[in-house]
């Protein structure tokens, strides 16, 4: 504890840190932020609404944790209309959300917090219902709540594609959004994330919201989820996001190994309870560049060809190969599990940024051809099309078990 503490005054000075400790702060809501000076005022008074109301009687504070904004993101955050106190602490170091949110870590394991909220600083769509059905469930047992939103068919790719399906077809899990953004947790849990020796510089960016799910499905931790209705927030168009794809799935990959011992035994899978009333709400849609996705995937393919050979089985180098030439994309479901599995497999002797590289414009294909898929449908039928898609991750988990068993990696 006494290491915390000293961190905690690097973060926020010995002074702010010693009159925190006076008040006995019991929950911490942590936003952190960039450029974010449009959304954060609306953010962090729905959540003071949401500590007032619900919890009034637990002494709180939000703190806003910023990469060092140019945009006034500190004064639209200290102008905030709210009644909680609030703290604005400027990260020192590379800018990053994980790095940021593990200053609201030491921050909290400093002062003894008994629970923390994290919220995205881009919110529109949070309310003061958000925050009590985030805070209740570690409020009655729970270490971890996460959300389950009603979110446009095209967003969340990355979710959609990659992690959703390997959660739920290697670790058996059926935790529907591991990358949310918003993660409600206990004291114990933090305190285990604190104490983990993996924190590196892609968990100090984007791959910090799947590292901290993760570890808690295989640490032991309960978790549960909880309806939130609709996401709306500053959406990006998944034909991009190469840097945030590469940070998350080399910190999922590295999670895999790292804890294989935890997961390799597990057979069926199961539902990560649901807590509040269930209900799907009208998602916002954006537009989404189809066209640039089998692009991505065409020139990626040809620029990556010789590695995919030496990385993915025969069979579905063929296939790729043909699809490329004949200009005519479908990456099923089954095809899409063995090339992430493959791409599994090779992690360790090819490393991240090999791997990354030649599966995002894989990824692009899979995108492309989910695209395909869902045209015409509304967004709650496509989402039956995400699901079929991780149970085939699921009946395809002995492809890769067999195959890093036999390499004793």
């Amino acid at each position: 504890m006494k290491d915390y503490r000293e961190q905690a005054c690097r973060i926020i000075g010995r002074e702010r840190l010693n009159e925190l400790e006076g008040k006995n702060i019991e929950i911490i809501i942590g936003i952190p932020s960039y450029n974010s000076s449009h959304s954060i005022a609306f953010v962090a008074e729905q959540a003071s609404r949401g500590l007032k109301k619900y919890f009034p009687n637990a002494s709180s504070i939000i703190i806003n944790t910023d990469g060092n904004s140019s945009d006034g993101t500190k004064t639209a955050f200290l102008g905030a209309e709210t009644e909680v106190e609030k703290l604005f602490s400027a990260h020192k170091g590379p800018r990053g959300k994980g790095a940021q949110l593990k200053d609201v870590l030491t921050i909290a394991a400093a002062i003894n917090a008994k629970a923390c909220l994290f919220i995205d600083s881009d919110l529109q769509s949070i309310n003061e219902e958000w925050v009590y059905a985030m805070l209740s469930p570690i409020y009655e047992g729970f270490d971890m709540v996460t959300p389950h939103y009603s979110r446009y068919k095209y967003d969340g790719t990355i979710t959609n594609n990659i992690c959703f399906p390997v959660v739920y077809g290697l670790f058996c899990r059926n935790l529907r959004q591991p990358i949310g953004g918003d993660f409600a947790f206990s004291r114990r849990l933090l305190l285990y994330w604190l104490k983990d020796p993996m924190w590196d510089s892609d968990i100090s960016r984007y791959g910090i919201d799947i590292y901290m799910s993760t570890l808690a499905l295989l640490g032991g931790f309960k978790v549960t989820q909880t309806y939130l209705g609709a996401k709306i927030h500053d959406a990006k168009d998944p034909s991009g996001l190469k840097p945030m794809f590469k940070q998350v799935v080399g910190t999922l990959f590295k999670v895999l190994y790292a804890y294989k011992k935890k997961w390799m035994n597990r057979k069926f899978p199961y539902d990560v309870k649901i807590t509040g009333v269930g209900y799907f709400a009208e998602p916002m849609k954006f537009d989404v560049n189809i066209r640039k996705m089998k692009t991505t995937f065409m020139r990626g393919f040809a620029a990556n060809k010789k590695h995919l050979q030496r990385i993915i089985s025969r069979k579905n180098f063929d296939k790729l190969e043909f699809m490329a030439k004949e200009k005519n994309v479908f990456i099923d479901n089954r095809m899409w599990a063995e090339i992430v599995y493959d791409c599994v497999l090779a992690f360790p002797k090819e490393g991240k940024n090999r791997i990354t590289d030649v599966l995002f414009p894989l990824y692009q294909g899979r995108n492309y051809t989910f695209a395909l898929e869902t045209v015409g449908y509304e967004d709650k039928h496509a989402e039956e099309r995400i699901m079929l898609q991780a149970k085939a991750f699921h009946l395809k988990r002995k492809y890769l078990i067999n195959a890093v068993n036999s390499v004793n990696i």
